[in-house]
Formats: structure tokens, sequence, C-alpha cells
């Protein structure tokens, strides 16, 4: 694939960096041989291989518990269901 520079600029604005003008042709070339790369792989058949996890993390079910707890039971110091603190703003 071969990159112009209407691609390129849209490019530069969509990641916003902006190449300097004698980069720019270096740089449409490294990025064509990498979208060219790409093409490549998309032509590799990979229909008989075996794509089997061996290594993952293996998944749970969701359980629904009951987590809440009352915290006041938790301070010494509760008013009406609030917490007293000390007054630190005058």
């Amino acid at each position: 694939m071969v990159i112009d520079d209407k691609t390129l600029s849209k490019l530069e604005s969509l990641s916003m960096i902006k190449l300097e003008d004698d980069k720019k042709e270096a740089f449409k070339q490294d990025l064509s041989e990498v979208l060219s790369f790409m093409d490549n792989l998309k032509e590799i058949d990979v229909k008989e291989i075996d794509c089997e996890l061996k290594h993952f993390t293996p998944l749970r079910e969701d359980e629904v518990i009951d987590a809440n707890i009352d915290v006041s039971k938790l301070s010494p110091f509760v008013e009406n269901g609030f917490f007293i603190v000390p007054k630190i703003i005058e």
C-alpha cells in the first residue's frame, strides 16, 4: 500500500504530530513498508493452526454477596448515623 500526501496529512492531524518536511518522504516510505508487511500477513493461511490457550487466568462466576457492613460500628464516635470528627475548619 502506498501512502500519499493526503493520507500522511490526515495521519499527522489524527496523531497531533507535525512532521518536518524533509522527513515526510522517508516516513511515507517506512509506513508503506509496514503496511505491505501487514498485507503479507493477511495472506497466511492459519486455519490449520491449533490456537488453544494454555496459559490464562481462569474466569469465575460472579457471585452476589452482601458486602454492606455497618461502618458506624467501627467507630466509637457516631451520632444519628454520622461520624463525629474534630473540627478542622474555623
